[in-house]
């Protein structure tokens, strides 16, 4: 009876303190690769899926091609001065018209929530309300709007925005920032 309790309670040990380290390891995933590792590991990663490597300059790493379903996207991969992988911001492709612009918005917020839940922090509005499509996209390449959300995980913070171009276009953008590397990168 001693050997099966010992055994009980080194299994346990065992199977808590594994999910300690699984648990303190985790890390925000972007496009089903961890956001974590040597950034030239990570873009070797994401380049076998068949995304474009664009160039590396100042500890980012620029890639293009086809995130989450959406073409032509272009992914800056951020990394500390050592290398180390802790923020990813996708940028879809621009759009001239407010429809185009809210569909892949609404899109990208409905895969979103589906990954992590309902987003914690929601503002999704014009200073000025109303107006046609037209006038909204006009609003967007002003600045007269604020549409964001924020999804907070344990692994760390993913943000959705439309940011304006200069150009009478906007773009989504989805900002994925790891926890636990941002927390290493502080420590130093």
């Amino acid at each position: 009876m001693k050997i099966i309790m010992k055994r009980i309670i080194v299994l346990s040990f065992a199977l808590i303190s594994s999910c300690l380290v699984f648990a303190q390891s985790a890390h925000l995933l972007f496009n089903n690769k961890p956001v974590d590792g040597q950034l030239t590991d990570f873009v070797q990663a994401v380049k076998a899926e068949g995304i474009n490597y664009v160039g590396t300059q100042d500890s980012k790493a620029t890639l293009k091609g086809n995130f989450y379903g959406f073409n032509n996207s272009v992914a800056e991969v951020y990394a500390t001065q050592q290398g180390l992988v802790y923020s990813v911001i996708l940028n879809l492709e621009s759009k001239s018209s407010w429809e185009d612009l809210q569909k892949d918005y609404n899109q990208m917020k409905s895969l979103l929530t589906g990954q992590y839940g309902q987003p914690a922090d929601v503002v999704e509005h014009f200073i000025a309300e109303g107006g046609d499509a037209a006038a909204k996209m006009t609003d967007v390449t002003n600045g007269a709007y604020a549409w964001h959300c924020t999804f907070i995980t344990k692994e760390g913070n993913v943000t959705l925005s439309i940011a304006a171009e200069n150009n009478a276009k906007g773009f989504v953008t989805v900002n994925f920032v790891d926890k636990a590397n941002v927390a290493a990168m502080r420590k130093k």
